[in-house]
This record gives structure tokens, sequence and C-alpha cells, in this order.
């Protein structure tokens, strides 16, 4: 036995250091893993490797639950759906009052119906442009961030989900050895 795997933290990590990655696809792979164990350790220590994978799972198991990953990220999504929608509404109240304000101040001051069409025509492409702007800058942000949280939500949630598929082969595997020795 080169190393000791009594001391070590995690037995995962140990054995795919120890030895190899074991390929989820290639039979020979999972041989050649066993091998390598059956020489390496007796009957009694691949049962106390088993146990303390077993142990490792479960405080795994318990300390990371992917489920609390996804309704944090929902909630941030929520979050942002509804700062968008609320930042759209205020930016064009407050466009299109000011804009009514300013009409109501220059329409009475105005003697002919010409003057009056253009400035009203004037005010209208400006709130245009002005909620154009609005939805150019919320939009984009918005969108940014939603995005950079959806891909990270992503990316923990797979981590996670491939690390325990990981464990979970190395516990199969030594369970499929400890059946076959015993």
């Amino acid at each position: 036995m080169t190393r000791d795997f009594y001391n070590e933290k995690n037995i995962f990590k140990f054995l795919e250091n120890k030895y190899w990655k074991l390929n989820f696809k290639s039979q020979s792979s999972v041989d050649h893993f066993k091998k390598a164990i059956c020489q390496d350790y007796t009957k009694e220590e691949i049962k106390k490797i088993k146990s303390k994978m077993q142990m490792k799972i479960i405080w795994l198991d318990s300390s990371v639950d992917v489920s609390l990953l996804n309704s944090i990220f929902s909630g941030f999504i929520a979050f942002a759906f509804s700062s968008i929608i609320a930042l759209l509404t205020l930016g064009i109240s407050v466009s299109i009052l000011s804009s009514e304000q300013l009409l109501n101040l220059k329409l009475p001051t105005m003697e002919s119906e010409e003057d009056q069409f253009n400035l009203i025509n004037e005010f209208t492409e400006h709130i245009i442009q002005v909620i154009g702007d609005i939805f150019n800058f919320v939009l984009l942000r918005g969108i940014f961030f939603t995005l950079l949280i959806i891909i990270s939500a992503w990316f923990i949630t797979f981590m996670t989900l491939r690390n325990k598929a990981r464990r979970g082969l190395y516990k199969f595997v030594i369970d499929e050895l400890i059946e076959e020795l015993f």
C-alpha cells in the first residue's frame, strides 16, 4: 500500500489521484480499476473504503442540496424581471408626465393651430425617443444580468450533479467489487 486512505478527507479524490478517473463508458477502465484495488488492498480494507465512501456521500448529500440552488436562482430571476418592469414603468411615466406638463405650459401661449400641431409632433417624437432610450437601457442591462444569473445557475448545478454522478460511479464499482470478492 503506497498511500494510506485512512487519513484522507476525500476518499474519491484519493482514488482518482492514486489510480485514475473512471470512465463511465468504458468497462475496461472499470475492470483495470478493480484489479488495481484488489492488488493494493485486502478485503477488509476494501470494506473500510466502502464505509468511508458512504460516510462521505451522506455528508456531501446533506450539505449540498440542488433544490436550494434552484430556488435561490429562481428568486433572482423573478427579482430581475420585476426590476426590469418596475424601471420601465417608472421611466415611461416620468417621461410622459414631464412632457405633458411642458405641453400644458406652452400650448396656451401659442396662437396658431399649426404651431400647436408642430409642438405636439415634436413632443411626441421626443417621448418616443425617450421611451426607446429607456427600453434600450433597462432591457439590455436586464437581459445581460438575467443571462448571467441563468448561466451561473446552470454551471453550479452542472458541477454539483457531475460530482454526484462521479461519486455514485465509484461507490457502484466498489460495491460490485465487494460482491465479487465475497
